[in-house]
């Protein structure tokens, strides 16, 4: 009832919310069975797995502070809104994966390597990946129901360029399943070990997974990056807006475009035009209203227009 009130209840979108809720509960209860059992059973790559699971659960609970500072709202101190806020969250998460988890996974497998010791039980740890697997593959399947919705919000808005898919459902969508291929990852390594009675495996399993922390971490940062840098739109939008200026008659000269991401699906826009010289103020004034009204219906991530 918690995630409920937190998630739900303090205004934040419900496809989000449910999203984010089915990952943090999936997300504990992998996370605690497979850090028990590792303990139990002596297994390097459960630990990494456990490890995996519980970075899993502080992305979550980051891409949830990002939902709730995103807004559009406006003030003196942000006339843009907050929205790039969400994309800093999931920069922020991106480390934490990248540094945090991966490099404990690293040493963990590192460790087993150089100074092996025995897996104690393989039963427990065969059944815990297994009703992990079960876990996400649910998880999974609930998150791709979203991140297809997703999609389908963009096909309802014509197939028209630069109308991003929602983050934090591609994020969780794409945590889903980097995590069936570590589970997967540590299945295999676990059966090596066990078949060559080499507890060497169950080391590099571990290593395993964290390169594939690193990986992940290391892309999603990339891109965050460069939205936080005030990434452009698309050339398509960019092609999409100078088509549609040109339909106007009565702007002469296309002065200068800028863009920039303000936050998820919101563009901010700034034209400077040339209009017919024969317009006084006032017909300009007029015209410059059409343009935006135009252009913000045509290219839906425009949240924002300034024409000087």
């Amino acid at each position: 009832m918690d995630l409920v009130y937190l998630f739900v209840c303090r205004g934040f979108r419900m496809q989000n919310s449910t999203v984010l809720i089915i990952a943090i509960i999936g997300d504990i209860l992998t996370a605690f069975v497979k850090l028990v059992v590792s303990m139990i059973g002596g297994s390097q790559v459960l630990l990494t797995e456990g490890l995996h699971s519980l970075a899993d659960v502080i992305n979550q609970l980051l891409l949830a502070a990002g939902l709730r500072s995103d807004t559009t709202n406006t003030d003196g101190n942000h006339p843009f809104g907050k929205g790039q806020s969400k994309f800093y969250w999931s920069f922020l998460i991106s480390v934490c994966v990248l540094v945090i988890s991966g490099t404990i996974c690293l040493i963990t497998g590192l460790e087993q390597i150089i100074n092996p010791h025995p897996v104690r039980e393989y039963g427990l740890g065969y059944l815990v990946l297994l009703s992990s697997l079960s876990l996400q593959v649910v998880s999974l399947a609930l998150s791709s129901g979203f991140f297809a919705k997703a999609n389908d919000v963009q096909k309802d808005n014509g197939h028209k360029p630069g109308v991003q898919l929602d983050l934090t459902t591609t994020t969780i969508y794409q945590e889903d399943i980097y995590a069936i291929i570590g589970i997967v990852i540590a299945l295999i390594s676990l059966a090596l070990t066990q078949y060559y009675a080499n507890p060497v495996y169950d080391g590099l399993g571990g290593m395993l997974i964290g390169l594939l922390l690193f990986g992940v971490g290391f892309l999603q940062a990339k891109r965050m990056q460069d939205v936080l840098i005030s990434e452009t739109v698309s050339p398509a939008v960019y092609q999409q807006i100078i088509q549609l200026l040109r339909s106007f008659d009565k702007v002469d000269k296309v002065l200068k475009i800028d863009t920039f991401y303000a936050g998820e699906n919101k563009a901010i826009l700034k034209l400077q035009l040339g209009f017919d010289p024969d317009l006084n103020e006032q017909d300009q004034k007029a015209e410059a209203e059409k343009i935006k009204q135009r252009i913000c219906e045509e290219i839906p991530c425009v949240s924002q227009l300034f024409i000087c």
